[in-house]
Order: C-alpha cells, then sequence, then structure tokens
C-alpha cells in the first residue's frame, strides 16, 4: 500500500545541501533550522528502513506463526494485479491537499488473509520496489516506501495472528465470525501507513505531526478504506472460484475512475485554467493554513508577495493576446522554477502572480523578491519577439501587517502599487503609506448599506445649448448624505466602488434615481433629458443592456431622454471588450458619451468605430483656454474634428462668461460648468429654471399627460426620498445663481 502526499517523493533522499536554497545561504539561521530538521529527518528514514528490512527478514522466513503459500496460482495473480496496481497510481485532490494512491492495496490485503503474511510482503515488495525502480527514484526513497508499507502490513498480520493463529490463510478467515478482527487489521494497516508518512513530512516541513495528520486524515480515509473493504472479498474469490477476482476489478476501476474525474474537477476549480498554478481559493488555504502553523511559534512567520507584470498591456495590444497568454506561462513558469515546491505560486488574474511561503523574518521575503525579479530579468522569446518583463513586487507579511489572508493580500497590493508608482521594484507594507486604508475599507462596507438604505441622493447639473439657449438637459450626479460623516464627496466613495463589485449596483441605483425624476418632469411637461455616468465593468456585463431597458420601460421614459457617459480612458482600457454592449445601447436609441475627453488617448481609429454621439471635452482643458493659448487650441481643434464626425460636442468646467463666449464662436454644440449652475439638488432645480432666463423644452400637452399617470414610485429610486430636497445641506454645491445666465449674442 502507497499513501503519501503529492509532492514526498521529491523530497526523500534529498541531501541537505541541495534543498536549502539559495534563501538558506542567505539566512543562516534558516538554514541551521532546515539542517536540524534534514538531520532528523535522515535519522527517521534509516530507523524505519531498518524496522521495515527486520520485518521483511521475519515475514519470508515464516518466523510468523502463519500458514505460508508460495505455489498457488491465485497467489500469483494478486502479485500480478498489485503491480499493475502499483503502476497505476491515483492521484486524488481534497481541497488544497493531494495525495497519490495506489491500487494494489485491495490486492495485497487479500494476499494477507489467504495466504499468509510471507507472501503478502513479498507482493507487496515487488510492487513498490518495480514501480519506484521504473520512476528512477533515489534509492532511500525506495527502500524508505518499501519499509513503511511492510510496518504497516507487518502490524496488520500481528493483529490477525493474534486473533486467528490457525485460520489466517485459509478460508476460514474471511468467514463473518472473523469480520472484527479483519476490521481491526484494515484499521492498523491504514493508521500505521498513514502515521509512518505523516511523521516524515512533519520532521521534513517542521511541521506539527498531529496538524499534518489532521489535514491528510480525510483525504486518506475516503480512498483506502475503500481499497481495504475489498480485501476480504478479493480473498474469498480467489480462494474458491478465481476467476472471480477479475470482476471485482470492476468497481475498483469504477470508483476510481470516478474518484480521478472528481480530482479533475478539484483541479480545475483550485487551479488556474492558462497557466495551472494555484489560484486564489488554493492560495487561501494554503496562507490559512500557514498562519495557523506559525501561530504556534513566537517567531513564526508568513510571507505574501504580490507580483504584478509592467506593461503587459502593451505586449497584449501589439503582439496579441495569444502572446500575451504565452507569456503569462512562461512567467508562472520561471517563477515556480525560481522558488521550488515550498513556495506555493498562484495567479490571481490577468498578470497578477501572489507568492506565499513560512518565513522567519522580513529579510527572507525581500530575498526571495529579488530572486523572483532575477528570473524574469532574461528576455522571453516568442519568435521574433524578443521582451523584457519588469515586475512591481508588494510584500506583506502576518503577523506583522495582517493577521488574516483578505487583509495581507490587500496590504501586500497596496505595497505593490506603490513600487509600481514609484518604479522601485520591490515595497514592504507600510502602514505610513497606507493611512486611510482602514478607513476607505470601512467606508466601503458603510455604502454597502448605503444604497439599499437610501442615503445616497442625486444632484444635476444643467447643461445649456449655445445655439438655441435652452436648457435641453442636465447631469445626474450621485452624492452621499452619510449618517455620521454628514455630505461625502464621491471622490471618496465612487473609486472604491469601481474596484469592487460594488459599482454595479450603484449604477443601478443612480439610473433607476435619474429616470425617476425623468418621469417625473416629463409629468410636469418638462422634456429635459438626464445623463448617467456609467462605470466601464457595465460594458463589460453583456446583461446590462436588458437592465437599462427594464428601467426605461418601468419609467416609460423613452430612450432619446437617457444619455450614458463613460470616461474616455477607462473605454480605451479595452475598447474591444466593450464593442457589443456599446452597439446594443445604441440599437436601443440611446446616446453614448465619451466623457473626460482628451485625457484618455483614444486613437483615431476607435472614436470611428465606437457607437458614440457625443464628446465631452475634458474641463481640465475648458477651465484656462482663456488663458492658454494650447488649451484654446484643442478645444477648438476636438470641437472642429467632432462636427466632421458628426458628433455633438460638450464643454465641461466652464466657469466664466469669457471661456463660454469663445465656446460659441468655436461652434460648440453644449456647456456646463459652474457658470452655469453648480451641481443642485432637485428641489433647486426647478428654482434655476425660471431664475437663470433660459428656455426649457416642453412637451406637447398630450405627451405631457401619457407620460404622468398615477402610479406609485417603488424603493430605491423613489422620487421624494432618493432625489429629493434635503440631500446635502450647507454643501456648496446646493447654492442657486442669483443673477440670470449672460450669453453671447
Amino acid at each position: 500500500m502507497r499513501s503519501i502526499p503529492a509532492g514526498t517523493e521529491r523530497v526523500v533522499g534529498v541531501s541537505p545541501t541541495a534543498s536549502a536554497g539559495r534563501v538558506d545561504e542567505a539566512h543562516p539561521g534558516r538554514a541551521a533550522a532546515s539542517d536540524v530538521r534534514d538531520r532528523r529527518a535522515v535519522a527517521y528514514i534509516g530507523a524505519v528502513i531498518t524496522a521495515g528490512v527486520g520485518m521483511l527478514v521475519l515475514g519470508i522466513t515464516g518466523r510468523f506463526d502463519m500458514r505460508q503459500s508460495w505455489d498457488e496460482p491465485g497467489f500469483w495473480m494478486l502479485c500480478a494485479f498489485a503491480l499493475v496496481g502499483e503502476m497505476r497510481p491515483v492521484r486524488v485532490r481534497w481541497g488544497t491537499q493531494e495525495q497519490v494512491f495506489s491500487l494494489s492495496t485491495p490486492f495485497v490485503f487479500a494476499s494477507l488473509l489467504a495466504y499468509g503474511i510471507g507472501p503478502a510482503f513479498l507482493a507487496q515488495f515487488a510492487a513498490v520496489a518495480v514501480f519506484d525502480i521504473a520512476a528512477r527514484c533515489h534509492p532511500a526513497k525506495i527502500a524508505f516506501n518499501c519499509a513503511e508499507t511492510l510496518i504497516a502490513l507487518g502490524v496488520a498480520g500481528a493483529i490477525l495472528i493474534a486473533a486467528a493463529p490457525s485460520e489466517v490463510g485459509t478460508i476460514e478467515i474471511v468467514a463473518g465470525k472473523h469480520a472484527p478482527y479483519i476490521g481491526l487489521a484494515a484499521l492498523a494497516l491504514f493508521t500505521v501507513n498513514v502515521a509512518l508518512i505523516s511523521a516524515y513530512v512533519a520532521l521534513k516541513q517542521g511541521m506539527i505531526v498531529v496538524r499534518h495528520l489532521r489535514q491528510s486524515l480525510p483525504i486518506n480515509l475516503a480512498t483506502t478504506f475503500v481499497q481495504l473493504s475489498l480485501g476480504p472479498v478479493i480473498a474469498l474469490a480467489v480462494l474458491t472460484r478465481p476467476w472471480l477476482v477479475a470482476l471485482v476489478l470492476v468497481p475498483i476501476f469504477a470508483v476510481f475512475k470516478g474518484a480521478d474525474a472528481v480530482s479533475k474537477v478539484e483541479f480545475q476549480a483550485m487551479h488556474d485554467s492558462l497557466t495551472g498554478l494555484p489560484n486564489r481559493a488554493f492560495l487561501r488555504d494554503r496562507v490559512e493554513e500557514a498562519i495557523e502553523a506559525s501561530s504556534l511559534s513566537p517567531t513564526g512567520r508568513v510571507a505574501v508577495l504580490l507580483c504584478d507584470l509592467d506593461g503587459f498591456k502593451e505586449v497584449n495590444d501589439t503582439l496579441g493576446h495569444h502572446i500575451g497568454d504565452e507569456l503569462l506561462k512562461e512567467v508562472g513558469a520561471r517563477l515556480q522554477q525560481a522558488v521550488g515546491e515550498n513556495v506555493n505560486v498562484s495567479r490571481l488574474g490577468g498578470d497578477e502572480f501572489a507568492l506565499s511561503m513560512p518565513v522567519h523574518d522580513l529579510g527572507e521575503a525581500t530575498t526571495l523578491a529579488a530572486r523572483l525579479q532575477e528570473a524574469l530579468d532574461q528576455p522571453f522569446v516568442f519568435g521574433a519577439a524578443r521582451l523584457n518583463v519588469e515586475t512591481s513586487i508588494g510584500i506583506a507579511t502576518y503577523p506583522d501587517h495582517a493577521t488574516d489572508f483578505d487583509t495581507l493580500l490587500q496590504k501586500a497590493d497596496v505595497a505593490m502599487y506603490r513600487a509600481k508608482a514609484h518604479h522601485t521594484g520591490v515595497e514592504v507594507y507600510d502602514s505610513a503609506n497606507d493611512r486611510n486604508s482602514q478607513a476607505k475599507l470601512n467606508l466601503l462596507g458603510e455604502l454597502r448599506d448605503a444604497i439599499p438604505n437610501n442615503e445616497l441622493v442625486l444632484y444635476y447639473q444643467p447643461k445649456i445649448d449655445l445655439a438655441t439657449k435652452e436648457i435641453v438637459g442636465v447631469e445626474a450626479l450621485v452624492r452621499w448624505n452619510h449618517p455620521e460623516r454628514g455630505f461625502t464627496p464621491p471622490d471618496d466613495f465612487i473609486p472604491l466602488a469601481e474596484r469592487t463589485g460594488l459599482i454595479n449596483p450603484l449604477t443601478d441605483w443612480v439610473m433607476e434615481a435619474a429616470l425617476a425624476q425623468s418621469h417625473a418632469w416629463r409629468g410636469q411637461g418638462l422634456d429635459l433629458g438626464v445623463a448617467v455616468n456609467i462605470s466601464v465593468r457595465c460594458l463589460y456585463d453583456r446583461s446590462f443592456p436588458e437592465r437599462v431597458a427594464d428601467a426605461l420601460a418601468r419609467w416609460m421614459v423613452p430612450a432619446s431622454s437617457l444619455k450614458l457617459e463613460i470616461t474616455e480612458g477607462m473605454l480605451m482600457a479595452d475598447p474591444r471588450r466593450a464593442m457589443p454592449v456599446l452597439a446594443e445601447l445604441e440599437k436601443m436609441g440611446l446616446t453614448l458619451a465619451l466623457d473626460d475627453f482628451g485625457t484618455g488617448y483614444s486613437s483615431l481609429a476607435y472614436l470611428k468605430k465606437l457607437p458614440v454621439g457625443e464628446l465631452k471635452i475634458d474641463k481640465s482643458f475648458v477651465m484656462h483656454m482663456t488663458e492658454d493659448q494650447a488649451d484654446s487650441t484643442i478645444v477648438r481643434t476636438t470641437i472642429d474634428m467632432a462636427r466632421n464626425l458628426g458628433l455633438h460636442v460638450v464643454a465641461e468646467g466652464v466657469e466664466n462668461q469669457e471661456s463660454l463666449d469663445l465656446l460659441v464662436l468655436f461652434g460648440c454644440n453644449l456647456a456646463q460648468g459652474y457658470h452655469i449652475s453648480r451641481p443642485l439638488p432637485v428641489d433647486k432645480v426647478d428654482l434655476f429654471l425660471s431664475a437663470s432666463g433660459l428656455l426649457v423644452p416642453r412637451l406637447a400637452p398630450k405627451i405631457a399627460e401619457v407620460a404622468w399617470p398615477v402610479r406609485t414610485v417603488p424603493d430605491p429610486a423613489r422620487a421624494d426620498d432618493a432625489v429629493g430636497g434635503g440631500g446635502a445641506v450647507g454643501s456648496p454645491e446646493a447654492r442657486t445663481p442669483t443673477r440670470p445666465l449672460q450669453l453671447m449674442k
């Protein structure tokens, strides 16, 4: 029988100096501890091999008081099946645990019951030795594996001898009255085998034996006892009708074929499909296990390293995604090769990799980071392409920076982005560079509750048509009236939501509330369009157009009255991915606006292909165009280009009359900004409409009547709660203009 943790076969018999590695050379303390563990492991291996040789001699020479049958065909048939079963091991995964199980166990156990301990020893020894020799294993590994299985088999045989000395090796042993003794022998065989293997692994890795047993016990119980339970059935068959043994192979094959299928599913769930490396779920389990082990030692630490490739997007854009995928595979392979088997390397997604390992001090983690960068220094060659890849690595350790997996990863992420921003390559987390991180996490949790609790309100910034002097629409801007913090600016919470899945429910809430208010205005006969800012995440979600259509139908607002704005920089990150959803939204009749135009480095080729109907010139150009000739030229050129492409242009950030006059001269279509109006709560919008002196488009009377049926506005977008007054009392945005707006004539 052979049941060993995957990877153990690569460790047994390796010299201490070969396994120490460069990290130990840089840290003598760790090297010394590793040498102690290696010496203990070598001594343990020697003791097990000695005991196994003694057990083999006793069994083969017949010193056990058992009937031994060497010349019966049934025995040699079982030997053959045991050898085949050993040569075709099965890898079974249970969560992050992986074990290698041979299929020789039921045939060896049947040999013990039917023919005696000597023949069983021979069957087991031959099967294990032939397999390990064929695999070119280290001699120490071959000897250890043979010895530990023989010891376990010998203990099981001793129990049977004590219980039924005259019936072992005969058909009487498989009679029903001996079932308890057979079960006890099977339990001993299982327990001794697992204990011997776990003791070695614990000694080699510096773990507590009981802890390793607790980790490996479930997967061993689920597989080994299935095999052992078939031993008496095979023994009965070989002693009565040998041909029936062939029938037993069917359930064995079926059980382990199913186990192999389950193992593959488990592997897919815990590993990245592209690189084959462990994924975030696997990393979480390993880090949590390491934290538990390190908590037992006052000097125990766990390091998490987050590694991000610099400039990976340019590789995809220039050489194609297939080259990008090949690069990720090669990077993963190099990282694994650089750190060895004792360090877990995972791919979190995109171009992010994470590593975790137990350490004794922070220096080991920084040395490991340097080794990773060294491994990636050599160019990657793909045909004629020769790529040099640089990385940014962030480090966080338990318990210095965090005490749980999620926070450790978040701290490493903060350090990684600092390394990327400052081009330092490697950064260790420092709370001085992350003063607001905990506050931001708290704010994110509070935002999750604020959406359904109607703590959010919408402010509306009017837009004017510079040709007709009409207020043709408003931009809906979300604000947070926090119950404790008071007025919370959007810059404090929208970026947080943008980095998480919370941006989708937030966008849905804003759209729902804006359409509810549009419904109310249409009921008053006002034809005001509403613009809503959306995240690029929405454009990657194929269900988003359906959600928009449902909201429009629910509030009976025509698609032409809703405008969706997406920032240029976000859209240009992956325009091809967003194109299907953009095309679907355009088919619905919505106007799509490219916001903050001029800051996202759009190519004219993409601008021609994107189904947008409006460009919004970024305020950074508009605000200073009366003082800066370059800004003025950029604004005028953008307006001319958009007109030639058949697009409308909105200038945002208009803060004085001079800028407004220039925009009229340049032929800009629409304008918005503080000179026209600050963003206003809904109860102030009506006052602005009457005080501005500008025209407001109105619906035909019949349309207004159709647009205002008697109905109740449901939460969370209720017109009187979600977008009503009260919002941010005392906010500077709540002030209303006191003079009519002047437009150039």
